[in-house]
């Protein structure tokens, strides 16, 4: 079975997280060139769940002092790559029939609730909960960024069960 369409899935939704959530960073930090794509995500909150996605990537950098930017992008790319690949090969090993359905209901479900907010939002901006509407996509982004951890957390411990098991 090729992997590479569930794995090139995960880490287009990964990094799009990443990269509307470096966006709104740069805007709060009062960037004075908005990238384009502000508009279309602007009372989404990607933020939160981004710092939650690369906690091990900052910690690392933080506690080796390395602060460029051009490390970091290059650092949370590859922990994209890297927790992608896990999280494919973790739903394979668990689930192999349904590790396909698994990854793509989740991106088009979560990606499908978070164009309908934005559409809500844009409907009618006047009369919208726009702060209600950051916060129900802050919780829905960061429990798929905590689920992920998780599945792979106990993806990983079964795999290493299941070879100790067959290794005795």
């Amino acid at each position: 079975m090729n992997l590479l369409p569930r794995w090139a899935g995960w880490a287009v939704f990964w990094g799009a997280l990443c990269y509307f959530g470096q966006i709104q960073a740069w805007v709060s930090d009062g960037f004075t060139n908005p990238p384009a794509l502000l508009g279309v995500v602007a009372s989404l909150d990607f933020w939160h769940p981004y710092v939650l996605f690369v906690t091990p990537v900052s910690a690392i950098l933080q506690s080796a002092g390395v602060a460029p930017v051009w490390l970091s992008i290059a650092a949370t790319l590859a922990w994209v790559v890297v927790f992608s690949w896990l999280l494919v090969f973790g739903m394979q090993s668990l689930h192999p029939r349904a590790a396909s359905r698994i990854t793509w209901g989740v991106i088009g479900g979560v990606t499908g609730v978070l164009v309908v907010f934005r559409l809500f939002a844009y409907s009618d901006p006047e009369h919208v909960d726009v702060l209600g509407l950051d916060i129900l996509s802050r919780f829905l982004l960061s429990s798929v960024v905590i689920a992920a951890w998780l599945y792979l957390a106990i993806g990983l411990a079964v795999m290493r069960a299941r070879r100790r098991r067959s290794g005795s």
